[in-house]
């Protein structure tokens, strides 16, 4: 057990080596903990992590407690579950390794959305394996006890993955124990008995009730109660469903059940009906949605239908009365032209800008629609016109971006590259609620951007912590590989600054005061220490107010000296 309150600052560990942990970036935030993306470097494979809270880690009960709980999770085997693997300990931070999955959460998938929620088989197909990582787990006898769309993850691969059974519920009645704020659960996914002991005793039902909060999130965008009150209140019912078909809403209700004897009693249950409505939701939503014929015969759409009748009998006896008046009507626009050259003309501009879009010259089919727009506007035009203009734009950034970045990874001048990265965001403003390609372009050039207009300050302003941790990182530097015979001594003065990302670039360097005893290896020596100080990770650095920086003119003295085949550099500040 580690004594002591060890303290992290999560940025600070992007770029740091965990024993065989290459950490690489974070993955997610939550009230118990930050999930790091790691590299393992004996098995040659990306895995995840998650800290645990210090406060857990020296608390010898509460410890005891998460490593049981880490235990069971690893126990359960399945497609649909993250795999916890182990529990491990670097530097006093304990973390839990985990798979690492690449896809993204539910919560995110909904964000993405314009309406934020997902379509309603698609809700179907997650919660149904969602549902079969649960019956696992559960004829194991472990409960989630905090599923939810930030716990449910989707892989790039379309499987879903489960995660977190026990671990985060266990962390956060720890940390309710130790500290006197409730940190357990997340309030609208948790069931009326874990809020009040009203209802009985906690069982696997409190995992029904969440996945049906879960599901009835998913499908409407919004949770069904407001606050707590709602939830432990036996009138309270949830909010009304729209545009989701019986039986679905019939699955979500029985799960939201206060009355314990109503709702699901095992998750098979849930299963079973989410799997019998999988196989039957296209004909199901077919007869459920379609509206009664009361519904139809609304005066509007009466008087409506009375005007089309009408225009159709109108266009019948115009027909056959002036037969030299002829009319060729295009049912995919639903646009009336006469049988003419302009009709010949329209359909040729078409046919043409098609032709151009599939060998990939957008502008000109962009032109031939518009010459086809002066003669007539069809929805089908109209959606020829958006996609082709949508593809030209698509392959413009993307030619842009390139020619962007290779020009900000040149020797230009910082003012030029900031301008320039301004024009391209200028440019494309209007494309960033696109396609999550092209978002993610525009995404990194707003991150360049970003970086390239941060002050620059001295060592002075930055946060107090962090300037201490820079000096104790670079107290005592030993730089291995010094030639046999070879002695050093005395001092040597540098000056550094350090980037956005914490990389130290040595300015300068002052070697009057050392002594070696050959003096053509001076040179070399030189460059020896300034690759090794190229390779220290510090965190990256951040003034007072917290904001981002980078450091510049890092006066340091190196003490110098040699041991064995090393040179021994020892700050003075």
């Amino acid at each position: 057990m580690i004594t002591g309150r060890p303290t992290y600052i999560p940025e600070a560990l992007v770029g740091r080596t965990l024993g065989k942990y290459q950490v690489q970036e974070i993955i997610g935030r939550g009230g118990m903990g930050v999930v790091f993306r790691v590299w393992d470097t004996l098995e040659d494979q990306p895995k995840a992590i998650k800290m645990v809270p210090p406060e857990l880690a020296t608390s010898p009960l509460a410890f005891e407690d998460l490593k049981r709980e880490i235990s069971l999770a690893s126990g359960i085997i399945h497609p649909n579950v993250v795999k916890v693997l182990s529990l491990e300990a670097q530097d006093g931070q304990y973390f839990i390794v985990m798979e690492f999955i690449e896809g993204e959460s539910l919560e995110k998938k909904m964000a993405w959305t314009k309406e934020r929620r997902l379509n309603e088989a698609d809700v179907i197909r997650v919660m149904k394996k969602t549902a079969e990582a649960l019956v696992q787990a559960h004829a194991k006898m472990i409960i989630h006890r905090d599923l939810k769309p930030r716990n449910i993850m989707e892989a790039k691969n379309g499987e879903v993955k489960v995660l977190d059974f026990g671990i985060s519920h266990r962390m956060g009645r720890s940390m309710t124990e130790l500290t006197g704020v409730n940190n357990t659960g997340t309030w609208p996914y948790m069931a009326p008995e874990q809020l009040s002991n009203n209802f009985g005793r906690e069982d696997q039902q409190v995992d029904i009730w969440a996945l049906g909060v879960t599901m009835y999130q998913l499908l409407s965008g919004d949770i069904p109660f407001r606050n707590r009150e709602q939830i432990i209140d036996l009138k309270e019912k949830p909010f009304p469903f729209k545009h989701v078909s019986r039986r679905t809403s019939f699955i979500v209700l029985k799960c939201l059940e206060k009355d314990r004897k109503k709702r699901y009693q095992h998750m098979v249950e849930v299963l079973k009906d989410l799997e019998a409505l999988e196989k039957s939701f296209g004909s199901v939503e077919e007869k459920e949605q379609r509206a009664p014929l009361s519904e139809l015969l609304e005066w509007p759409r009466v008087v409506a239908a009375v005007i089309l009748i009408l225009a159709v009998v109108f266009l019948y006896y115009s027909l056959k009365v002036n037969r030299t008046f002829r009319y060729d009507i295009d049912l995919q626009s639903r646009v009336i032209l006469p049988m003419s050259e302009a009709r010949q003309e329209y359909e040729n501009n078409i046919k043409e800008a098609e032709a151009a879009a599939v060998r990939g010259d957008y502008s000109a089919a962009i032109s031939l629609l518009d010459k086809a727009k002066k003669i007539a506007v069809s929805p089908r035009l109209i959606k020829l016109s958006r996609e082709f203009t949508a593809r030209a734009q698509s392959r413009d950034i993307k030619t842009d971006f390139r020619e962007l970045t290779a020009f900000l990874d040149g020797p230009a001048p910082q003012g030029e590259k900031i301008e320039k990265s301004r024009l391209f965001l200028e440019k494309y403003k209007d494309l960033s609620n696109a396609d999550a390609e092209t978002a993610a372009l525009i995404s990194q050039i707003q991150a360049a951007l970003n970086q390239l207009q941060l002050r620059t300050v001295p060592m002075t302003d930055v946060a107090g912590e962090i300037a201490t941790g820079y000096n104790n990182k670079i107290r005592r530097v030993e730089v291995p590989g010094l030639p046999e015979g070879i002695r050093v001594l005395g001092f040597i003065r540098l000056k550094l600054q350090v980037s956005a990302k914490g990389v130290i670039s040595v300015q300068s360097i002052d070697d009057t005061a050392l002594k070696v005893t050959d003096q053509s290896q001076v040179e070399p020596i030189k460059q020896m220490i300034v690759r090794k100080l190229n390779t220290v990770s510090l965190p990256p650095p951040r003034d007072k107010s917290n904001a981002p920086v980078k450091v510049r003119d890092w006066p340091v003295t190196f003490k110098v000296g040699t041991f064995q085949s090393k040179i021994i550099l020892l700050s003075e500040g």
